[in-house]
């Protein structure tokens, strides 16, 4: 019998050094089906994406109508003067941190729908995002303006006592802690985006 006619025996290592076995190689479209499957998956994410979205949209939608409610409610009971601003001041500043709210929101919905499915959405550049990353720190940007604003109503609204101070030193504690880490954050991506 010739050599090109003995059965060819089966190697026991690959070219690299590892150990080459049938089994391997029968369960490869197995593994693949299972990837397919992890990876079809990510529909969960909409789910995610669209509670997100529904929750902001009627948060301002609630402020919209609330600020037409206050308006109505100032002409029709005819009050004029520092403490019927005072009082509307004090509602506008907690609308608006309904709206921050809000903002916040569609900010996750619009970032998780991006990241999991389409990059290529019509959106303004500043509201693209392309890794985790940049998502956290649009949200820190707008939770550290929401802080203040909520700070700013706590104030106006503030009728003496110490509460105040105890409200603002958390808030500037959130605040700082927030501040810190966007600042590493940047830190972090500029220095992987110089070139070594």
């Amino acid at each position: 019998m010739s050599s090109e006619q003995l059965p060819r025996s089966k190697p026991d290592r690959t070219p690299n050094g590892d150990a080459a076995y049938d089994d391997v190689r029968m369960d490869e479209p197995r593994i693949h089906g299972f990837d397919r499957i992890l990876g079809s998956t990510r529909i969960v994410v909409v789910l995610g994406s669209a509670a997100c979205l529904l929750a902001s949209i009627s948060l301002l939608l609630a402020a919209v109508l609330a600020v037409f409610h206050t308006i109505w409610s100032q002409i029709s009971d005819g009050e004029i003067g520092i403490e019927a601003a005072h009082h509307a001041a004090v509602e506008f500043i907690q609308l608006t941190d309904i709206v921050l709210l809000g903002v916040v929101l569609y900010i996750i919905s619009l970032g998780l729908y991006e990241l999991f499915f389409r990059s290529d959405l019509p959106i303004p550049h500043w509201l693209r995002f392309h890794n985790l990353s940049e998502l956290k720190a649009s949200l820190i940007e707008v939770i550290l303006v929401l802080l203040g604003v909520t700070f700013l109503g706590r104030a106006v609204s503030w009728s003496g006592g110490r509460s105040i101070l105890y409200f603002g030193i958390a808030c500037a504690a959130i605040i700082a802690a927030l501040s810190l880490a966007l600042l590493v954050e940047h830190i972090r991506n500029r220095d992987s985006d110089t070139p070594h």
